[in-house]
This record gives C-alpha cells, sequence and structure tokens, in this order.
C-alpha cells in the first residue's frame, strides 16, 4: 500500500512544482498534465482490484525520465529536468512494487480465458 501512497504525494509534487520551482511554460505544461493522472493512478492502484495499473505509472515515470530530452528544455532548464529525472526515476521506481495481497477474489478477465 505504501509504494501506491508515495506515487500519489509525487503526483501532488509533480502538481505544485511548477510554481513551487518558478519554471517556464513549456516544462509546466508537462508536469500539470501528468501531475493529476499520477496522483489518480496512485490513489486507484492501492486497491487490489486495480493494482495492475501501476504499470501506467511504471510508463509514465520512463517518460517522465526522457522528457526534457525528447522535448529539449533539458539544457534551458536545468531545475525542471532534474526534477522531472527524479520524480520520473523515483515513480517508476516504486510502482515496480506490487504490495501485498491479502485475498484472492477471483473473477477478472483471466477467467474469461480459462478452460473448464
Amino acid at each position: 500500500m505504501w509504494p501506491h501512497i508515495v506515487n500519489a504525494v509525487f503526483g501532488i509534487w509533480l502538481m505544485a512544482a511548477p510554481n513551487r520551482l518558478d519554471l517556464s511554460q513549456f516544462p509546466t505544461q508537462n508536469e500539470r498534465l501528468l501531475g493529476p493522472i499520477v496522483a489518480a493512478l496512485g490513489v486507484a492502484s492501492i486497491f487490489e482490484a486495480t493494482r495492475e495499473l501501476r504499470w501506467l505509472l511504471c510508463g509514465i515515470g520512463i517518460w517522465l525520465i526522457f522528457a526534457p530530452f525528447v522535448l529539449g528544455y533539458a539544457n534551458n532548464e536545468p531545475l525542471a529536468a532534474r526534477n522531472e529525472i527524479l520524480c520520473g526515476g523515483a515513480i517508476a521506481l516504486v510502482a515496480i512494487f506490487r504490495g501485498r495481497i491479502r485475498q484472492r477474489h477471483g473473477g477478472g478477465w483471466k477467467e474469461l480465458w480459462k478452460r473448464t
């Protein structure tokens, strides 16, 4: 459970970072777009039924690592680039941890493909 709460906090930080770090417009758009998505996916992946949403967080984290270089503001905005690389790495790393499964509920998409 704790990794998903940590990712939700990183999402809140991504939303607040442009104002706190006084970033320019281009990195601000990336962080304000992905911040609410990371926070929502972090909260949603707390529950066992939606735990697999954490893989979307891993993909977003990887994007945040490479975004300053792909979008071309790594040299112009070093503070924004460092913030996104560190947050992206932490989000991707923490998203790998699934957490303990306490109960098996059955059902789901896997049940559709089982032969009886």
